[in-house]
């Protein structure tokens, strides 16, 4: 079934996961710094990149994520259930997910 696209996931990207390539939308989310153990502000190092989607896509470990021209890979992923969905009050939930990359 075909969903319209949410307006705020701007991005078009590619999952390449045993050659099969699915198209989803996201945006990139800016994560201004990290802390450390003492507290010290550092920032995210090693090219890590974060992405939100609502693509109902599985993300695994290690699998390519496809923008512009580069490809990164997925290092870990999690979802929340969406707040504005109301259908996950009926137990059948809309999560939004979160892909760390690098």
């Amino acid at each position: 079934m075909r969903k319209p696209r949410n307006p705020k996931y701007t991005l078009k990207a590619y999952y390449i996961h045993n050659d099969i390539i699915t198209v989803f939308w996201c945006k990139e989310n800016k994560i201004r710094n990290i802390t450390n153990e003492m507290g010290a502000s550092m920032p995210m190092s090693n090219g890590e990149r974060v992405f939100e989607t609502d693509s109902p896509i599985t993300f695994e470990m290690n699998q390519t994520v496809k923008i512009g021209n580069e490809e990164l890979y997925v290092q870990s992923s999690n979802g929340n259930i969406d707040p504005s969905d109301l259908n996950s009050m009926r137990g059948n939930p809309k999560y939004i997910q979160t892909i760390l990359v690098r």
